[in-house]
């Protein structure tokens, strides 16, 4: 198909109208650069520099004072720069029209902090708006990449037409990354998840390559569903050893036809960065993934939610008798953060809103997680009633005093 009839299949879908299906390639892409390519993922890996282990953009779970808890304890080990973290996704025309929002995300990296922030929609032209705004904003030093959400399952990407599900329209994806990457105000990167076979796979990540791309994270999980039911499938790790390396000869073939100087073989830094998502609990399955599989990096999402500490090469051990002291001063830890980074509202309606390192309910949602870890369901009921930090630090510390007086 000729690339300008083949484009003209990508136009945003209106309000309630279904995304037109394309999940083919054009004859070619004539604005495709090899040169531009691989200046744009040296780019992406300079940037990245010793990152090899990510957490994963989570709706009202990614803030930064839960990033900051992570990175400290990746500090424990002098590893502080193995880690990165993306934020959770943020549409790209709420991040332009809404004000309230757009505050929240222009202040949403720690001092100091590098990170990657995902975008998500079916507008390519907010996209490119969005990233000039980004470059313009004070936090501009601090974004190692846009990310560009194509995996995300939920009903509300669903209803609106982004995420997984504008995998399906190809022209309105590689609109989408061709406007944010053309601008070259950040390397761009993708998350997905898998399509029906390897051979579209393989395909669709081409496609993601020749809109601009340089970087790519899989989610090895052949599901739609959320939460515990998607925990049940089992991440499929030997296919994505298959797919990257016929994704990758595929690319040598490809960049050896336009004229491209060094394969993948010659140079392997020529290869777009490709991170692997999905089921990876702690440090010592983060490191056989990334010493078996084709992988430059891992990205943990519940893993950490669980566990903050669990990307140290060293876990602690935790005795019964000192189970609960650890989990409360870990739940502490993040409050201070929280507290540290941002002032607590004050005579808000909702007085635990904490603007913008965490929300009122990803900071019940982390501490409830923290104290699971002691019981699945014995503190849930107190923290949910917390209005303030000031009151969970109180319950916390009860809970701490009452366990040391046993």
């Amino acid at each position: 198909m000729d690339y300008r009839e083949w484009v003209n299949k990508g136009v945003p879908p209106c309000k309630n109208c279904p995304l037109e299906s394309v999940q083919e390639l054009p004859a070619d892409f004539p604005f495709f650069s090899v040169s531009a390519f691989n200046d744009a993922v040296i780019q992406l890996r300079s940037r990245l520099a010793e990152t090899r282990y990510f957490s994963a953009p989570m709706t009202h779970a990614s803030g930064a004072a839960f990033r900051q808890l992570i990175q400290g304890h990746m500090a424990e080990e002098n590893e502080r720069t193995k880690y990165t973290g993306f934020t959770q996704m943020y549409t790209a025309d709420a991040l332009l029209h809404n004000s309230p929002l757009r505050d929240a995300v222009l202040s949403t990296a720690a001092p100091g902090e590098r990170i990657i922030l995902q975008l998500c929609g079916n507008n390519p032209s907010t996209f490119r708006a969005a990233a000039e705004l980004l470059h313009d904003s004070p936090i501009a030093s601090q974004l190692v990449a846009l990310d560009i959400n194509l995996g995300c399952p939920a009903s509300c990407a669903s209803s609106k037409g982004y995420g997984f599900y504008i995998a399906q329209n190809w022209p309105l994806v590689h609109q989408i990354i061709s406007e944010t990457s053309s601008a070259r105000l950040f390397p761009v990167t993708c998350k997905i998840r898998p399509l029906n076979s390897i051979e579209k796979t393989i395909d669709y990540m081409v496609l993601l390559v020749m809109s601009g791309a340089s970087g790519i994270t899989i989610h090895m999980r052949h599901t739609t569903r959320q939460g515990k039911h998607a925990q049940a499938v089992r991440p499929a790790y030997q296919e994505f050893e298959e797919l990257v390396r016929a994704f990758r000869q595929r690319l040598d073939t490809l960049f050896t036809g336009l004229g491209g100087s060094e394969t993948a073989q010659e140079n392997p830094h020529v290869y777009p960065v490709i991170i692997l998502n999905g089921g990876i609990k702690n440090r010592q399955e983060a490191d056989h993934l990334l010493a078996t599989y084709p992988a430059d990096g891992v990205m943990l999402g519940v893993g950490l939610l669980k566990n903050p500490t669990c990307l140290l090469k060293n876990a602690p051990q935790i005795p019964g008798k000192n189970r609960i002291a650890f989990w409360v001063n870990e739940a502490l830890k993040y409050l201070d953060l929280c507290e540290s980074l941002s002032q607590e509202s004050i005579g808000q309606e909702n007085p635990l809103k904490v603007t913008p390192m965490a929300s009122h309910k990803e900071i019940i949602g982390h501490t409830m997680r923290l104290m699971q870890n002691v019981s699945a369901k014995r503190f849930n009921e107190p923290i949910n009633r917390a209005k303030s930090i000031a009151e969970l630090r109180e319950f916390l510390t009860k809970v701490l005093c009452a366990q040391a007086s046993d």
